[in-house]
């Protein structure tokens, strides 16, 4: 990715809809319904601990973690480590996101 940007993912519906976390490469990012997870989703059919979204080889992935409602990529189940790509569409349970880049500073 080109400087001057961030990864981010952000949610466009469902109970979460506005908000917005920007992604470092150097944290992991689980995401589920428990207060300990970094993305924390208030729908009811997600799970506890659902997703992870990780940064590795230069690459962003995304993973179900065993999940009851399972893990989507623009509307295709994951169910293994899968990389992300600018506008990709996460759903978990009724959650729906995009990953995205966008420049530094810029709204969203």
């Amino acid at each position: 990715m080109a400087a001057g940007y961030e990864v981010q993912v952000v949610v466009v519906s469902g109970d979460d809809k506005g908000k917005r976390w920007v992604l470092v490469p150097t944290i992991d990012y689980d995401i589920g319904r428990n207060a300990d997870n970094r993305i924390v989703l208030a729908d009811k059919t997600v799970s506890k601990r659902h997703s992870l979204i990780q940064f590795v080889d230069g690459i962003w992935f995304v993973q179900d973690l065993g999940s009851r409602h399972g893990t989507f990529v623009n509307e295709e189940q994951v169910s293994e480590r899968k990389a992300l790509f600018d506008k990709d569409i996460i759903r978990i349970g009724k959650t729906t996101m995009v990953y995205g880049h966008v420049r530094r500073g810029k709204p969203t």
